[in-house]
């Protein structure tokens, strides 16, 4: 896990700072700027839902469920950045995915936006009964 760990808190960060430089190229942030506003970023939040929970040892299926429901809200937002950056100007052509893998990945993303609209939906009404 420790390793895992690292490479999620090394890795993620990267990725995420160039897709954001590829979708807003008007911001003019270095590699290095948007890496660490990201790292920052992953650090803090995961720092606060731990000690958020740390007191009770019974409260680990809530934090396992918060931590499912954030993934699943942010799903349509990162395969964003991932087709911006594998369909963008960044990748080589010889590299870029076919015609039938971009129309794939934009069925993906609408089928994504769709279920995270309709899983939002839900949980309003459900609350309101």
């Amino acid at each position: 896990m420790f390793s895992t760990t690292i490479t999620v808190v090394d890795g993620y960060p990267r990725t995420l700072a160039e897709g954001m430089r590829s979708l807003f190229p008007t911001l003019r942030l270095g590699a290095r700027c948007a890496h660490a506003i990201w790292l920052v970023l992953g650090c803090t939040l995961g720092g606060v839902l731990i000690f958020q929970f740390r007191d009770n040892p019974n409260s680990l299926p809530t934090l396992v469920d918060i931590v499912t429901v954030i993934a699943f809200l942010t799903g349509p937002f990162f395969a964003g950045l991932n087709h911006a950056v594998v369909f963008g100007k960044h990748m080589p052509e010889a590299s870029k995915p076919g015609k039938a893998m971009w129309m794939l990945s934009w069925a993906s993303l609408i089928f994504l936006t769709v279920f995270t609209v309709i899983y939002i939906a839900a949980r309003w009404v459900f609350q309101l009964i």
